[in-house]
């Protein structure tokens, strides 16, 4: 029995290691999880006892996500009217979407609410503003190079 408990005690922890990766510490599952993340703001103002609730994708949304199915998704919610908060927290919990934080800001027509939403994704594009250019040498106001 005790020649038993060493042997467990000794293939333990030899096991665990051997399921890590060499490079990044790892385990497979861990690596084919998700690595980036997107994220949404939920508005939420009053006006004369009725909730209005917006979402807000940004405007690079688009450009930066590789999987068509969540701009599917995401154009699907953005059609969406809600009837109360509640109602939009949880139609985008079906859809995948964690709550991170809110905070409110005091405004001189009343409260505004903003709440903060996140969804794990595969990978995201780098975002580019367009052709990166060169500045030019009158640009910095400098003499252009003579010609020969």
């Amino acid at each position: 029995m005790k020649k038993i408990f060493l042997l467990m005690m000794l293939l333990v922890p030899v096991l665990g290691f051997s399921q890590r990766d060499a490079q990044g510490g790892l385990t497979k599952e861990e690596q084919q999880k998700s690595s980036a993340e997107i994220y949404l703001s939920m508005a939420l103002t009053e006006n004369q006892g009725r909730v209005s609730v917006k979402l807000d994708f940004g405007k690079t949304i688009s450009e930066i996500v590789t999987d068509k199915m969540i701009l599917v998704e995401i154009e699907e919610l953005n059609r969406m009217r809600f009837d109360s908060v509640i109602e939009a927290m949880n139609t985008l919990a079906s859809y995948g979407w964690e709550l991170e934080e809110s905070y409110t800001i005091e405004t001189r027509t009343g409260a505004l609410t903003y709440i903060i939403f996140a969804k794990e994704v595969d990978r995201l594009k780098r975002y580019s503003t367009g052709p990166a250019t060169k500045p030019s040498i009158q640009s910095k106001g400098g003499k252009t190079p003579a010609k020969k």
